[in-house]
């Protein structure tokens, strides 16, 4: 985008909390329609027309009122493919109906039938940034109501109702401080963290793109950093400027290097998780080919080591949520994840695949651990089945509720039923995990009691610690992880000094 281009060459992208103020209005105004639900005073009137035209401008009219049963005509006249499909991109799960399931040529008509009232916010599946609503009414006339007090209301959109309405009263940092406090005391939002500071990343993007400035939080890297994954994401679907995107993960890490961890490694990541959404009908069913864009844009982007590695595990984190949405042709219950990795001889290319197919994984186990690990000892590269171990033991930590003494007691005899070889890595990826829940300040206590399972040996207690800490080094803010030290047990504070200590 030309705008974020002419800010970076003129190296101004002021990092301070005094510009604070204007990115909260904006960024509440930004996400808003995209994330709330109905409110109890919202009234809507009938449009005259049942046609939506979408051109170079965006969707006319962007939101449409019908009624239920009625037939929407949407017409392409951008001069090439078009595709009006349900959000969220890339998936388009929440109305699954509503997507032609292809471009639509240009000059070319797509109609839809609205059998379902709601409010279905949609968007051009190959521009993204190109958005629309249809409001749909009942049968009555009357606009559908939800509210966060009805039991079959979408936990996520509420979730997001809620913070952006902190955003609205009391700022970003005391939502970013909402979503911590939600993940204590709700075992539900740990599901919808992530998703909820990824949205906040993407409504960011475009102020930062219309406003040409935005101030950097530590507390931005709340939610195993998924702000930066939506920030990144949008700006390469939005803009196509790498150059940009190179400049702003390397600014961000510059000015908080003091501040919280790997936040040029989570740029990097949005980079790649991007690049991958299907949007070729001929490489879909074909995993090697949908991910081959964002693959190809990650070597654009840096071939060089971390970054191509937390790029192309960004891009390898997208084919595995379309394997979970069963999206494109992807059948979960049928796939040989571990195969779709061993399929590339570059272990380049193997081991970010590795990272981020264990989710897949583990959803096709029925969140089974022991059968998980069964599935483990089945790759033949005994490299390559240790890093799925710890990547399947890190998604168990991510995703787990019950940390009671019987849970952990559990997950530890279950690694020691593994093959030798991956016992230690089978341990040391819980403690990882628990970590990148939410990365608040608080979660390496939990680690550490973890750790402290009375059926560990010793030497698999010290990895379990070393593993605590190195994952708090990198996510934790330098004098956050330095008031870890002295809360723990002096027989293991050697290792939070230094996690490689006698390495």
């Amino acid at each position: 985008m030309t705008l974020i281009s002419s800010i970076w060459k003129q190296k101004t992208l002021p990092v301070s909390i005094c510009a604070l103020a204007v990115l909260i209005a904006l960024l509440y105004f930004a996400s808003g329609i995209r994330s709330s639900l109905f409110s109890a005073g919202d009234q809507y009137t009938l449009s005259e027309g049942r046609t939506v035209t979408l051109t170079e401008e965006g969707f006319s009219p962007q939101r449409l009122v019908v009624k239920q049963g009625d037939t929407v005509q949407f017409v392409n006249a951008t001069g090439k493919e078009a595709w009006p499909a349900s959000d969220p991109h890339p998936t388009h799960n929440i109305y699954a109906a509503f997507d032609p399931r292809r471009p639509v040529p240009p000059g070319d008509t797509w109609t839809f039938t609205f059998i379902t009232p709601g409010l279905w916010q949609y968007h051009d599946h190959l521009v993204p940034g190109r958005v629309g609503e249809i409001i749909v009414l009942d049968q009555r006339g009357a606009v559908v109501q939800k509210t966060c007090t009805d039991k079959d209301a979408p936990t996520g959109e509420c979730f997001a109702e809620h913070i952006n309405g902190v955003l609205a009263d009391r700022g970003l940092e005391a939502a970013l401080n909402e979503m911590s406090r939600l993940y204590e005391t709700n075992p539900a939002f740990a599901d919808w963290c992530h998703a909820s500071a990824h949205t906040l990343g993407e409504a960011a993007y475009r102020i930062f793109a219309r406003e040409g400035t935005m101030p950097l939080l530590d507390k931005a890297s709340y939610c195993g950093f998924g702000f930066y994954h939506g920030f990144m994401e949008t700006m390469l679907q939005e803009s196509g400027d790498v150059a940009a995107a190179k400049r702003f993960c390397a600014e961000a890490a510059r000015s908080l290097s003091g501040g919280a961890g790997n936040v040029e490694g989570a740029c990097y990541h949005g980079i790649g998780h991007g690049a991958v959404d299907g949007a070729d009908p001929r490489d879909w069913e074909d995993p090697k080919k949908l991910i081959a864009p964002g693959l190809a844009l990650c070597e654009r982007v840096d071939p060089t080591e971390p970054h191509f590695f937390r790029c192309a595990s960004g891009a390898f984190d997208s084919l595995a949520l379309l394997y979970i949405n069963n999206a494109y042709g992807l059948r979960l219950a049928v796939a040989d994840l571990y195969g779709v990795c061993a399929s590339w001889k570059e272990s380049r290319i193997r081991t970010p695949c590795l990272s981020e197919m264990n989710l897949p994984v583990f959803r096709q186990t029925g969140s089974d651990f022991t059968k998980s690990i069964i599935l483990v000892e089945r790759i033949e590269n005994r490299i390559d089945s240790r890093l799925a171990m710890e990547g399947i033991s890190r998604v168990l930590g991510v995703t787990m509720r019950d940390f009671s003494t019987d849970a952990f007691a559990s997950i530890v005899n279950a690694c020691h039923g593994a093959r030798s070889d991956l016992v230690d890595p089978c341990i040391t990826g819980i403690p990882t995990g628990i970590l990148e829940r939410l990365t608040v300040g608080n979660e390496y206590r939990i680690a550490l009691r973890f750790c402290s399972q009375a059926s560990l040996t010793e030497d698999e207690r010290i990895g379990c610690v070393r593993a605590v800490f190195a994952t708090a080094k990198s996510v934790y803010a330098p004098e956050k992880y330095q008031n870890v030290c002295p809360t723990i047990d002096e027989k293991y504070r050697p290792y939070c000094e230094d996690p490689r200590r006698g390495l």
